[in-house]
Parts: C-alpha cells; structure tokens; sequence
C-alpha cells in the first residue's frame, strides 16, 4: 500500500523505493523471527532496533515524498537516537543460550 501510494510522487527512483521498502519489510519480519526464536532480553533489543529504524524509514518516504510536515521530521529524530540507543543495548547484552541447545537430543 505505501508503494502505490508513493510510486507516482517517486517517479524515476520508484525501483529504488520499492527495493528500499522490501528490505525493510525482510528486515522487520527477520527481526520478529529472530525475537519469536530465541526469546531473549538481547533479541528484544534487536526487534526493538529493527522497528524503530524501520519506522523512521517509513516516516522519511512519507515525508519526502508524500507530505512534508515538521511532525514527522520531529518523529524522524525521535526514534533515529532510539533505533542507536537499542541496537547498542543489543551489543553490549550478554547472550543466553538458544532454546534449541536446552535440549538434550541435539
């Protein structure tokens, strides 16, 4: 739905724009299987980062392309730092061990 509604305003990057929008689908669907997988505080802080960044990124097509507004660009710089501050929390937690390993058949 956000494709066709900016595939017009886009006009010749709108290959672009379609690639940049499947990317961040498969990215928030690897997070969220990544958070559904393994549970962890860490993972939680993945998903955490993979949705803010894609978030924002939706707001900047919007915003570039289909309506300018200074809430957005207010919303943008929200949750870029919050997409960093996640995505460093997901570094520097300590890893758990993967459920698939509690299991003594593997």
């Amino acid at each position: 739905m956000t494709y066709v509604i900016l595939r017009e305003p886009m006009q010749d990057n709108n290959l672009l724009g379609f690639v940049n929008l499947l990317l961040l689908y498969v990215l928030l669907i690897v997070g969220a299987m990544h958070y559904i997988n393994i549970r962890s505080e860490k993972s939680l802080w993945f998903f955490l980062s993979i949705l803010n960044f894609s978030f924002s990124d939706f707001m900047i097509l919007i915003e570039e392309f289909y309506v300018e507004s200074y809430e957005l660009k207010v919303l943008v710089l929200i949750c870029k730092p919050l997409a960093l501050m996640f995505l460093v929390n997901y570094m520097i937690t300590r890893s758990l061990k993967l459920k698939t390993e509690e299991f003594e058949g593997f």
